[in-house]
């Protein structure tokens, strides 16, 4: 799910790295919210859609 630009290192059980690079925070954040989303098994916070 993630970018071909971004990846992700689990360091430890409860230790999650994620590692991404973007064109502008708009990019980032549109490639971001879905593993975020999925990642936390509940919708972002409203100020996350914007």
């Amino acid at each position: 799910m993630l970018s071909e630009t971004a990846g992700a290192s689990l360091l430890r059980p409860d230790l999650l790295v994620l590692r991404a690079l973007a064109e502008d925070g708009f990019c980032l954040r549109r490639d971001m919210i879905p593993t975020l989303t999925l990642l936390n098994g509940a919708e972002l916070p409203r100020t996350w859609m914007i």
